[in-house]
Formats: structure tokens, C-alpha cells, sequence
């Protein structure tokens, strides 16, 4: 059966200054700002990934000190989900390598985070 959907998702991608860091961030889907898009289509989900690599993601951030270190790295992501992610926007992170420690101690640092946990593998 030859009923394959081939549907195209534009991809946008930016370079911003966030914490003092010129940041990537790639973004898949019609949206380029989260805050001020009020349309009916508005994603009410956000899919975050923190690749392992040690480079970096608003000029609205204030200067994070030691931007590329362990602590600096958590900061830089948590600054720019409260400048670019609006607060009722459910996210799911997924990190690989130290973005997983990084995931795991934003989560410390701001346990109100609107998150889904995923449940692969979980005993009940």
C-alpha cells in the first residue's frame, strides 16, 4: 500500500544572545515567537533538547557568569525558557550525555516547571 502522508515541517533556525551567549536554537513548526502567536493553532507543547555537546542557547537574560561552565550551562537554559517558553507551555526535556544532568538539575533548581514526565519503562 502506497498511502505514505508527506507532510512538510518548516524548520527555522535563529542564532540570539542568551545569558551572554550567542545561542542555536532550532525550531520545528510554524512558530517563531511563542509569546505573541495567539492563534487557535499555538502548540500547548513543548518538546526542549539539550544536545550533549557544551555550546550554549535572549538579550533580555542578564549576563550568566561562567556561561560555559557545569553551572553557567543550567542557568543559560533555565534563562532562556523564562524569556522565550510562556509559563503555561507544557514542555518535555530530553537531554543526551550532560544535557541529561543538565535536565536533571534544572529540575532541582525550579521543581514548578509545567513538565511531562515520560512513564517508558516505569514498574508500577
Amino acid at each position: 500500500m502506497d498511502s505514505e502522508l508527506k507532510e512538510e515541517i518548516p524548520v527555522h533556525e535563529e542564532f540570539i544572545l542568551c545569558g551572554g551567549a550567542e545561542t542555536q536554537v532550532l525550531k520545528c513548526g510554524p512558530w517563531t515567537d511563542l509569546f505573541h502567536d495567539q492563534s487557535v493553532k499555538r502548540p500547548k507543547l513543548l518538546i526542549f533538547i539539550i544536545p550533549g555537546e557544551r555550546k550554549s542557547l535572549d538579550s533580555n537574560a542578564q549576563e550568566i557568569k561562567d556561561i560555559y561552565g557545569l553551572n553557567g550551562q543550567i542557568e543559560h537554559k533555565l534563562a532562556f525558557l523564562r524569556t522565550h517558553v510562556p509559563k503555561d507551555m507544557k514542555l518535555v526535556l530530553i537531554g543526551h550525555s550532560i544535557g541529561s544532568y543538565f535536565t536533571l538539575q534544572m529540575l532541582k533548581r525550579v521543581p514548578e516547571l509545567p513538565l511531562m514526565l515520560p512513564t517508558l519503562g516505569a514498574k508500577k
